[in-house]
């Protein structure tokens, strides 16, 4: 056994000691430096990117706040406006002051010189509300009322929405023809032929634009054939043989282009054969013998070319037959 305090350090020389590791850092190499600096890059470029969309954003706000308010003012302005509009609207209420008086019936009366024009210028009132008076107008020899929608003449009640056709004939009617006649606007046959009246043909026949055949000859009318006549294009009869009419032919005869049978021999028209009449090209019969016609025959007469029988004579006509 040892002694004692000795130290056997043979176990420690003769035994190996492990070897000794020493770790070093590596240096970076030119790689990863760039790898670095990529990534700086890229996130500054992230942050950029970043303010840019805010910025973006922050605008885009701006401009909606704005475009609202400008909508709100408008809006604003609008309604202020119909405000006002609405309060001076209430301003322009009817008033006694600025209500327009109605015209004096004497005014509203057509004048007796002046003749009616091919646009007729009188009226004719709704014969649904005609009421009548206590004291009417009407001819010495009451030839015609008028009550509510009926119209009396010559001592008949005719319905003015319904009666198409008067056809008295050979009664010995005497009297002017009634202007209320012109309120029958339903009419498509008038005969009124070989009776003892008198006056004139009157203007309210103008009214009668349904009418296809008038007959008044042989009933001892006088004056002029009114101009108005002109506005009754549906005739294709026209008879007025036999009267006292006097004046002219009238040259709104041209617009009865439906005309077929023209006959007013035994007048006393004066004046020229219209230049018109070659209008009416319908034409079958032609009868104006014994008036007091004048000047030569018109060329237009040329254009009839379906008439079939015409008659001039006794007439004070010259020159050429065309």
């Amino acid at each position: 056994m040892p002694p004692t305090g000795h130290i056997d350090l043979q176990d420690n020389v003769d035994a190996e000691a492990p070897p000794l590791k020493i770790t070093t850092s590596t240096p970076h190499t030119g790689r990863s430096i760039n790898d670095d600096n990529r990534s700086i890059n890229r996130n500054a470029k992230e942050q950029d990117e970043v303010h840019c969309s805010f910025h973006i954003s922050r605008t885009i706000c701006c401009a909606i706040g704005t475009a609202t308010l400008v909508i709100i003012a408008v809006v604003v302005v609008v309604i202020a406006i119909l405000a006002s509009n609405s309060d001076s609207g209430a301003s322009l209420a009817p008033t006694s002051a600025n209500i327009a008086k109605p015209i004096p019936e004497a005014t509203m009366a057509p004048s007796v010189s002046t003749p009616l024009s091919m646009n007729l210028t009188f009226t004719v009132p709704n014969p649904t509300t005609l009421q009548p008076s206590s004291s009417p107008s009407l001819p010495p020899t009451d030839q015609a009322a008028v009550i509510q929608d009926t119209v009396m003449l010559f001592g008949r009640v005719y319905n003015v929405t319904t009666t198409s056709r008067i056809g008295q004939s050979n009664t010995s009617l005497t009297g002017s023809i009634p202007t209320e006649i012109g309120l029958l606007t339903m009419l498509t046959g008038l005969l009124l032929n070989e009776h003892s009246l008198s006056g004139s043909i009157p203007s309210e026949f103008g009214l009668l634009t349904r009418l296809i055949y008038l007959s008044l000859y042989q009933s001892n009318l006088g004056g002029s054939i009114p101009t108005e006549v002109g506005l009754m294009t549906a005739l294709t009869g026209l008879w007025l043989s036999d009267n006292n009419i006097d004046g002219n032919i009238p040259s709104e005869l041209q617009s009865l282009t439906r005309l077929t049978t023209l006959s007013s021999n035994k007048n006393q028209f004066s004046g020229s054969i219209p230049l018109g009449i070659g209008l009416l090209t319908r034409l079958a019969f032609l009868d104006c013998s014994q008036n007091k016609l004048s000047g030569s025959i018109p060329t237009e007469i040329g254009f009839l070319t379906r008439l079939t029988r015409l008659t001039l004579y006794d007439n004070i006509l010259r020159g050429e037959i065309p």
